[in-house]
């Protein structure tokens, strides 16, 4: 269930598609630049020059994901990108499926960063570690109850966490 279905249960499907055209609409006017956190790139910088290989799973459509990459100039931190518009959508595992068989990466290996419940939702359908981090769209209880790996309140935890 998106979040239209949530917020507009009563919807039929030409309502929904016109309400989420209108949200795209107005993203794409009112959204000029997409800056990283502060810490984020020195933590993408530090985990590409330790050779780590670095994806993005999202429930963005590949036009919106290109944009924020672009605004942001970070296409280059990642081997792959997989959209929610190319692949199941979460929690249904198939873009870190994808993912994983592009960088040829066992799940063993692997750790799914997420800051909602589908993200752990997805990371533990395929037994992979997760990251809970407490500043996106869910609140700390959200994501404990989802039971991730670890759980982390500020940028600078992940990066720690990741840099370790």
């Amino acid at each position: 269930m998106n979040g239209i279905e949530i917020l507009y249960p009563q919807a039929n499907d030409t309502q929904k598609l016109a309400i989420q055209q209108s949200y795209a609409d107005h993203y794409i006017a009112n959204s000029h630049s997409t800056p990283l956190f502060a810490p984020i790139e020195g933590m993408l910088q530090t985990l590409q020059a330790q050779g780590k290989s670095l994806a993005v799973a999202t429930g963005k459509k590949r036009k919106g994901l290109d944009r924020v990459l672009d605004a942001s100039e970070s296409h280059h931190y990642f081997v792959m990108t997989r959209c929610a518009d190319e692949a199941g959508s979460k929690p249904d595992p198939q873009m870190l499926t994808d993912i994983l068989n592009y960088t040829q990466q066992q799940i063993a290996n692997a750790v799914f960063i997420g800051d909602s419940i589908y993200d752990i939702q997805m990371a533990t359908e395929l037994g992979m570690t997760s990251i809970a981090v407490n500043y996106g769209t869910a609140s700390p209880a959200e994501l404990a109850a989802q039971q991730p790996t670890y759980q982390v309140d500020t940028p600078q935890a992940l990066a720690e966490l990741l840099c370790a």
